[in-house]
Formats: C-alpha cells, structure tokens, sequence
C-alpha cells in the first residue's frame, strides 16, 4: 500500500519543533503544560506504532524515519531543555500545574524509549 503523510512526516515540514520551542517559552505556564501534554501525545508507543495490521514493513520504516526526524528537529529547537526548565516553573501546590509534572514525567519516561522504537 503506498505510504501517506503521515502527521510525524508532517511536523518537522511546517517548522513545528520551532513554534512549540516558543510556545513552552510562554509566559503562561498553562500553554507549556499543553504543548508537553502535546509532547507526550506524539511520543507515546502506542501512538508510534500505529495499526500494524494496515502498515507494510516500508511504511513502518518510514514512519521510524519521520519519527527520527521530527525528534531531531525538537532537539535543534532546544525543546528539550525547555521542557527541563519547565518543570522549575511549575507549583506542585496547583492542581493543573500538578498535572504539567505529571505530562513532563510521562514525556520523559517516552523518550527514554524512543531509540528504540526509531
């Protein structure tokens, strides 16, 4: 079957690591909390894997390919030490801010397994 853009093919095309670079920069700390909320969305396994059942073997290497190319991306744009930083932003003491250290942890844990995944 012949491989579509997929949303991962997508994101580093349109300068996406670059704009959530700014937005985990805002001053907001509800907009951060999203954008790891967001973070964490794209990187989860399940996500990665995607329906095995209706990808090729090419096409799951492509998807591993955009996958290494999208977290590339994020790590140019210093997303990665804004996502750290972050979490010095963050009142435990606040509920939604809570759950920013929660989405913060819960990126961290999937980015610990994307080596090897990609």
């Amino acid at each position: 079957s012949p491989y579509t853009l997929s949303l991962h093919d997508a994101l580093p095309i349109f300068s996406t690591p670059n704009s959530l670079s700014d937005l985990l920069s805002h001053e907001n700390t509800d907009v951060a909390i999203a954008v790891v909320e967001v973070l964490e969305e794209w990187t989860d396994e399940e996500v990665l894997e995607g329906d095995a059942e209706d990808e090729d073997e090419d096409g799951g290497e492509k998807r591993r390919d955009a996958m290494r190319g999208l977290v590339e991306g994020l790590v140019e744009a210093g997303v990665v030490e804004l996502v750290v930083s972050g979490l010095e932003r963050l009142n435990e003491e606040d509920e939604s801010e809570r759950g920013g250290v929660f989405h913060t942890l819960g990126e961290f844990y999937n980015a610990e397994g994307l080596p090897e995944r990609c």
